[in-house]
């Protein structure tokens, strides 16, 4: 509204705008490929140049101004999906012409960088891009114009406020991910040193009922051996022998003794044993004489908690001589344990200094009586 009179020239002006600027890209991406998107403008820069013969040439160039998405996925297993993002957000302040009349443009940026794991589907929001701008300006009449209430009649005033958000939602979405292969199909048997891929040699357990004692047999003072299989009589075979307390109480410890008879030396050997978890604990093993005899000797057992079975390895760089005790193994009876708790050795696997398998018939289960 302009009033005009000799005296008066009263100009008055109100502007308001609001913009709501919504951009829904979607864009597809193979794993681990860089994608980008670009919603804006390609504002042309001149640049002129000249030469000292006097000729003058022009170059156009285009500068990218808007919104600006660079985005790196990294897909796992699970449909859970790693992003890279980048994001500018770019805008012309203002335009700027030289004295030669060429125009450049001032361009404000905001910019953004962060990795994130999301979920298939899962929605995540990046706000907090926040421009706040607020500008007053004012051409007055000297001493007039600083008069307070009647001082703005006295001049032209501007005042300019520009607030602008950017919030960015992302929404990752697997089209096709790997399948994972069953468990049966992830494992594959490793084999030895001489049979590469060679399937495992386990030997199942088979109770044996005897009327006499075997003919080779491990005694010691006090203790119960439970029968066990003759000797075989082809060459590099042999048998096992399990022995323990025949009476042990509720909460105290026993030692159960692995004894081994073969033909000929050994080099290494795996005993798998079994045990009920809420009647036995086991506590520790210590190599028997026939591995303490031999130098350079590898003893390990391993028996994962709950779990009522153990694993005792032993190797050696030498030779480990046929017949004796192998190892001693310590276990615990539980304080509420009942019945008759029993050990089972469920798989021997040996090897001769050859690296040849070693055949070793199983003994029967160990089974304790408790006494009150």
């Amino acid at each position: 509204m302009t009033v005009s009179n000799p005296f008066l020239a009263l100009n008055l002006r109100n502007q308001l705008g609001r913009t709501n600027l919504l951009a829904n890209p979607r864009i597809r991406v193979k794993n681990k490929e860089k994608a980008k998107v670009h919603i804006g403008d390609k504002v042309p820069v001149i640049t002129t140049t000249s030469t000292s013969t006097g000729f003058i040439s022009e170059s156009v160039n285009y500068l990218d101004v808007g919104l600006k998405l660079d985005v790196e996925p990294l897909i796992y297993l699970e449909d859970d999906v790693g992003i890279k993002i980048g994001l500018e957000v770019s805008n012309i302040v203002r335009e700027i012409r030289s004295q030669s009349g060429t125009l450049t443009y001032q361009v404000g940026t905001r910019n953004a960088a962060t990795s994130l794991r999301l979920r298939d589907g899962e929605t995540q929001i990046l706000a907090g891009l926040i421009s706040d701008e607020d500008r007053k300006s004012a051409n007055q009449v000297p001493g007039l114009g600083d008069l307070p209430v009647i001082g703005r009649l006295f001049g032209s005033h501007q005042d300019t406020r520009n607030k602008t958000e950017i919030v960015l939602l992302i929404t990752p979405r697997v089209v096709r991910n790997l399948a994972r292969p069953e468990l049966r199909f992830e494992q594959f048997p490793a084999g030895t040193e001489s049979a590469i891929g060679a399937a495992p040699l386990l030997l199942q357990n088979r109770d044996v009922t005897t009327s006499a004692a075997p003919s080779a047999s491990v005694q010691t003072g006090g203790s119960a051996i439970l029968p066990a299989q003759s000797l075989p009589t082809s060459s590099g075979s042999g048998f096992s022998v399990l022995q323990a307390p025949p009476n042990v109480p509720p909460g105290q410890e026993f030692s159960l003794n692995v004894s081994l008879v073969t033909a000929g030396a050994l080099k290494s050997g795996l005993l798998d044993f079994t045990f009920d978890p809420s009647q036995l604990r086991f506590v520790r093993a210590e190599p028997g004489a026939a591995i303490s005899a031999s130098p350079e000797i590898a003893f390990r057992a391993n028996a994962p908690e709950a779990l009522g079975r153990l694993a005792l390895n032993f190797s050696t760089k030498s030779e480990i001589k046929a017949g004796g005790e192998l190892a001693r193994l310590v276990f615990r009876v539980a304080d509420t344990a009942a019945g008759s708790p029993s050990i089972r050795l469920e798989a021997l696997s040996l090897t001769d200094s050859t690296s040849k398998v070693v055949a070793a018939q199983l003994p029967p289960p160990v089974r304790l009586a408790l006494t009150r």
